[in-house]
């Protein structure tokens, strides 16, 4: 019976041990309630803590520029830290000049809100819009080219050509949580109740794959605009 009583009691070793880094890891990561001030107390948000900062702020209506949704891949949603967060990630750093690191300059995607934090952002993101828009057309371009034609319900919205939109990808098969990516409008500034995107397939890419396989007309999308 010894041989079968070493398995076991090596097996319940084993159980226990994994029961107690699951317990500790819990423990670890349940941050609770933290405050984010922004711009020395122009608006101060009490958030549950854990969270990436950039999926942060944008689930309090405050959305900081991200082409790449938050993949860390693309370096744009730079904002100033004013509580130390200890050194730079290796996956800010190539993003980063030395100055900007000096000014504690980070990638909000990247850094997460396990506390209390002060940050400073443009106060142009104040004033960043949020559309609930609705899909009234899908037009093929080319072979790998959709025009994507989104009504705005009646709201109205001032820009100049060239102006990029943030489209708000929710989850989709194997995405478990929403994705945001910047496309340059194509519309006429003149045309103040409609956006036009123009989206080319990219082999693999969340945001394009949704809008070429699963988008449909009549769907409703969040579109995020500076």
């Amino acid at each position: 019976m010894s041989y079968l009583i070493a398995p076991l009691t090596i097996s319940a070793i084993a159980g226990v041990m994994a029961a107690l880094i699951a317990v500790v890891d819990l423990a670890a990561n349940n941050y609770g309630e933290v405050t984010v001030d922004i711009n020395n107390g122009k608006k101060d948000m009490k958030v549950k803590g854990g969270s990436p900062l950039l999926v942060t702020l944008s689930s309090e209506g405050l959305y900081l520029p991200s082409a790449c949704g938050g993949r860390g891949s693309c370096g744009a949603c730079k904002c100033k830290v004013t509580t130390d967060l200890g050194p730079h990630l290796p996956t800010e750093t190539p993003y980063l000049t030395k100055e900007e690191m000096a000014e504690s300059i980070r990638l909000a995607c990247q850094i997460k809100v396990k506390g209390d934090l002060g940050i400073e952002i443009s106060e142009d993101l104040f004033n960043v819009k949020q559309f609930h828009a609705t899909v009234l057309s899908i037009k093929d371009v080319t072979y790998d080219i959709k025009e994507v034609l989104f009504d705005l319900n009646g709201e109205t919205v001032e820009f100049e050509a060239g102006k990029y939109v943030q489209l708000v990808i929710p989850p989709y098969d194997k995405i478990k949580g929403t994705t945001q990516r910047a496309y340059s409008m194509s519309s006429r500034p003149s045309d103040k109740t409609h956006i036009e995107v123009l989206v080319r397939l990219v082999p693999g890419g969340i945001a394009t794959t949704y809008v070429h396989e699963h988008l449909k007309v009549g769907e409703k999308m969040d579109l995020i605009l500076e």
